[in-house]
């Protein structure tokens, strides 16, 4: 004879599960969308990279090198016009 503590235990597990599944959904679709954004993004970024007309700094100084009108800090990596 079936424990009743387990069988009352995988109802409770079978019946959340059916609960969570309507919520989750559109999570997974919403995070799957937003991770083919962000690799779209990455090979723009790869894209401009490799088309650079020069190259960047590689020494972690603070102050800005002005670099074809803009100033790049190597720290930061920001751009500033």
């Amino acid at each position: 004879m079936p424990n009743v503590a387990s069988v009352l235990r995988e109802e409770i597990i079978r019946l959340a599960r059916k609960e969570i599944r309507p919520l989750v959904g559109p999570l997974k679709k919403s995070n799957t969308e937003l991770r083919r954004t962000v690799s779209a993004l990455n090979k723009k970024v790869a894209g401009v990279r490799a088309n650079l007309p020069f190259t960047l700094p590689t020494s972690r100084s603070t102050t800005p090198t002005r670099i074809a009108g803009f100033n790049f800090m190597c720290e930061s990596r920001v751009w500033r016009k």
